[in-house]
């Protein structure tokens, strides 16, 4: 694991809050589970993850609704400024976010992001639940 994951992982047990690991050659997945979802913090190894990328993904779309869901997360990208919203190519309606940290401060600020997203998602998720089944 490299020291942005390590020092992340050692901020999480320190307050005591849930995750789970996945290893590979070239990242570490930390899935960090909240309210029936989870973010994955992605960390490469190649520049020892202090670029890492947040991703949530909320909801799957069904076709008919993907125009309705686009404008949604066009709004929510104007409203948000730490998040980026969009639809992927499986039709699932994605929540990311990127960082820059150091291995002086990967542990809090890494945390500080999963709390951030997880309360934009909170506050974003009926808008794009209406989009999707109203």
């Amino acid at each position: 694991m490299n020291i942005c994951a390590e020092l992340f992982v050692a901020k999480m047990d320190a307050v005591n809050v849930h995750y789970t690991v996945s290893e590979r050659e070239d990242k570490v997945i930390i899935r960090v589970p909240f309210d029936g979802y989870s973010t994955n913090v992605v960390l490469d190894n190649d520049d020892d993850g202090t670029h890492p990328a947040l991703r949530t993904v909320l909801e799957n779309c069904p076709d008919d609704k993907i125009a309705d869901v686009i404008y949604v997360c066009n709004q929510l990208n104007m409203k948000f400024r730490w998040v980026k919203f969009y639809v992927d190519g499986d039709n699932d309606v994605m929540i990311e976010d990127d960082a820059i940290v150091s291995s002086e401060n990967a542990g809090e600020e890494l945390l500080e992001l999963v709390y951030r997203t997880a309360s934009i998602i909170k506050e974003a998720k009926p808008s794009i639940m209406r989009a999707i089944y109203a």
